[in-house]
């Protein structure tokens, strides 16, 4: 299935009460707990869908306690059919080594851990890229697609569970998004999170950081669309 572009509506990232009662769900869910690791790093490290998804073990250097992105997976037709890619980041700023948090770190560890007792390991290669970090019961890496549609039935798996408390709509661009709101709203410097999110200009992070905190503030608010 080839990659669409999703999520053209509402960008309102989830607040850190709403991350803890997702992931309070997920962890007692039998369907669910398996995302944990998926949803930590991703709103700990702020990477776009196609870099996480294009981790590979190699990428991360658990004594120094680092990520190197310098690469994305795409699926898409060139020509001879949809196959998974590998392709540069979106601009230089993209390529870029970030710092791996305690929470993220364990969130590794116990992928590494989980990965192992279900028999999950990466054998496919990819444009010379091997030992993918999140790979499916076949042991293929995810497509953007993927991840956006286990995410969209997490969303509604959590809110049917707690219609009270419900939270907004998930993918993985949002929980980008939230990732650099916590982080901006934890006190780190504009430069340092404008390498985190491998942004060219600090302008974007401000963008992405204003945008999303308003909408956290007023939740029923369309926040504009983003080029990211």
């Amino acid at each position: 299935m080839e990659n669409i572009k999703q999520d053209a509506g509402e960008k309102i990232p989830l607040s850190e009460d709403e991350i803890k009662r997702l992931i309070d769900f997920c962890i007692n869910s039998a369907t669910y707990s398996i995302h944990v690791p998926f949803l930590t790093i991703a709103i700990g490290t702020c990477l776009r869908c196609g870099e996480i998804t294009g981790l590979t073990w190699s990428d991360i250097d658990m004594k120094n306690r680092t990520i190197s992105v310098n690469h994305q997976l795409i699926y898409k037709n060139f020509g001879d059919g949809c196959k998974f890619h590998v392709s540069e980041p979106k601009t230089d700023a993209g390529k870029r080594t970030i710092p791996m948090t305690e929470t993220v770190h364990r969130a590794f560890v116990e992928l590494r851990k989980q990965n192992l007792i279900l028999g999950r390991r990466s054998d496919t290669e990819v444009d010379g890229y091997s030992n993918f970090v999140f790979v499916s019961g076949n042991g293929q890496p995810f497509a953007i697609n993927a991840v956006n549609s286990f995410l969209l039935n997490m969303e509604k798996a959590y809110n049917k569970a707690h219609p009270e408390e419900p939270i907004p709509h998930l993918s993985a661009h949002i929980l980008r998004h939230t990732g650099c709101t916590l982080l901006a709203s934890a006190g780190m410097d504009i430069k340092a999170l404008q390498n985190v999110m491998g942004h060219s200009d600090a302008s974007i992070t401000m963008n992405v950081y204003c945008t999303t905190i308003a909408a956290l503030r007023e939740p029923k608010r369309k926040c504009r669309e983003l080029t990211m």
